[in-house]
């Protein structure tokens, strides 16, 4: 009952932000989302897998002067509100059915990300790229979830992460919650069904629990 309070005080935090740091934007900034493929399509895991990428480390890596911010406005000002990202991460992974995520999930294949050819900066989004996938990578093995780096894709479909810079349009259109093939993490474990939330701003559903049964939450 208590892991359960608090992944719905977690959600509920997350429904109840807004899009604050949008009104900050200017040129020189660039943005990333993750794309919600699979099991990469349940929130609960978006959240923890935002939670446990170090972004500060993969900007400074990629020498990005502008800031680097989150795609969708929810889970930017979320992250922001999280003490310890690290210890809330895996209460979320728990409460999506991988328990422990260490057995629960492994990788299924090299994860890939996607940034337009065009753009003033081009070559720090693409070192952005690879320096996110490894921000991400040493996150996920804090769980004991061992993964390859990410590799660009000029596919944008393929992608796994988006990353665009100011002025160009959003990489993830606003009805897009849920892409019906295999992320890059794959389940090794039956689960219970998966809380789509991959949108962007207003058009996100509500990040809030379900009221009828647990949904995985435990």
């Amino acid at each position: 009952m208590l892991r359960s309070a608090l992944v719905a005080a977690l959600l509920l935090i997350a429904a109840s932000i807004g899009a604050r740091h949008l009104d900050a934007q200017e040129p020189g900034d660039v943005y990333w989302q993750l794309v919600p493929r699979g099991i990469m399509a349940d929130q609960r895991l978006q959240y923890a897998l935002v939670l446990l990428t170090d972004t500060e480390s993969a900007a400074d890596r990629a020498g990005l002067e502008g800031a680097l911010l989150h795609g969708n406005p929810r889970m930017a000002e979320f992250v922001a509100e999280i003490d310890q990202p690290h210890a809330e991460a895996p209460i979320l992974f728990q409460a999506a059915g991988f328990d422990p995520p260490a057995e629960a999930v492994s990788e299924a294949r090299r994860c890939r990300f996607w940034t337009p050819d065009e753009g003033t900066l081009l070559e720090t989004r693409v070192k952005l790229g690879v320096a996110l996938g490894e921000a991400m990578s040493e996150g996920l093995a804090t769980l004991g979830i061992d993964t390859q780096t990410c590799e660009r894709t000029t596919d944008q479909d393929a992608a796994d992460i988006l990353i665009w810079e100011y002025g160009q349009d959003h990489a993830l259109p606003e009805d897009v919650y849920f892409i019906d093939e295999d992320s890059f993490i794959a389940a090794n474990v039956d689960r219970p069904g998966l809380i789509p939330g991959g949108g962007t701003g207003g058009g996100a559903p509500d990040v809030s629990p379900p009221t009828t049964g647990d949904a995985g939450l435990r």
